[in-house]
C-alpha cells in the first residue's frame, strides 16, 4: 500500500464510512503509526466541523424565486405580434401544400402518396446538394487561405492588419450613436 492510498482511505472513511471493513482495520491500523495521516485525519476533522457549523439553511422556495427573478428569453419574450409573419408563413406553406396534394379535390391515395415522396426526394437531393457545396466551399476556402499565407510573413502581417482595421471599423459603426445620426439626416 502506498501512502496516497491510506489518505485516500482516510477521505472515504470520513464521508460516511463507505471503506470495507478489511481496508478500514488496515487504516486505523496505519493511523496508530503514521505522525501523517493523524495530522491529515485530524485536518479533515476540523474542516469537516467547520463546513457543519458554517451550513445555511435554505429556504424551501428558494428555486422558485430565482428562475421568478431571471428574465425570459427567446422566444418567450417576443411580443404576440413577432409571431403574425411566421404564423401566416406557415399557413401560405400550408395552403400552398394542399394545393400541391390536391387539397381542392379529391385525389387518389396514390397520387397523394407520389407527391409526397417526391417532395421528399427533393428535399433529401436538396440537403445533400446543400452538404456538399459546403464541404467543397469550406476546403476550397480552407486551401485558398493557407495558400495566401505560405508566401510570406509580409502577407500575414497586411492581413492581419485588415483585419484589425475592419474590426476598429465595426466598433466606430456600433458607437454611433442613432440621435447624431437622426439629427444630421434632418438638417
Amino acid at each position: 500500500m502506498t501512502h496516497a492510498d491510506y489518505q485516500q482511505w482516510l477521505d472515504l472513511d470520513l464521508d460516511g464510512g463507505t471503506l470495507p471493513p478489511a481496508e478500514r482495520r488496515a487504516l486505523v491500523e496505519h493511523l496508530a503509526v503514521c505522525a501523517a495521516c493523524q495530522s491529515e485525519r485530524r485536518a479533515l476533522e476540523r474542516l469537516r466541523e467547520t463546513l457543519e457549523r458554517s451550513r445555511m439553511p435554505v429556504r424551501s422556495d428558494f428555486a422558485n424565486q430565482v428562475m421568478a427573478a431571471l428574465p425570459q428569453s427567446g422566444w418567450e419574450s417576443r411580443p404576440a405580434r413577432a409571431w403574425v409573419a411566421p404564423a401566416a408563413l406557415a399557413a401560405g406553406l400550408l395552403a400552398a401544400a394542399a394545393l400541391l396534394l390536391g387539397g381542392g379535390r379529391v385525389a387518389a391515395s396514390g397520387a397523394v402518396l407520389g407527391t409526397a415522396a417526391a417532395l421528399a426526394d427533393v428535399f433529401v437531393s436538396a440537403l445533400v446538394v446543400g452538404a456538399g457545396l459546403a464541404g467543397a466551399s469550406w476546403r476550397g476556402l480552407g486551401m485558398a487561405i493557407e495558400e495566401l499565407f505560405a508566401g510570406s510573413p509580409g502577407t500575414l502581417l497586411v492581413f492581419a492588419g485588415g483585419v484589425l482595421f475592419l474590426h476598429l471599423l465595426f466598433l466606430l459603426l456600433l458607437r454611433r450613436r442613432p440621435g447624431r445620426a437622426r439629427a444630421r439626416r434632418l438638417s
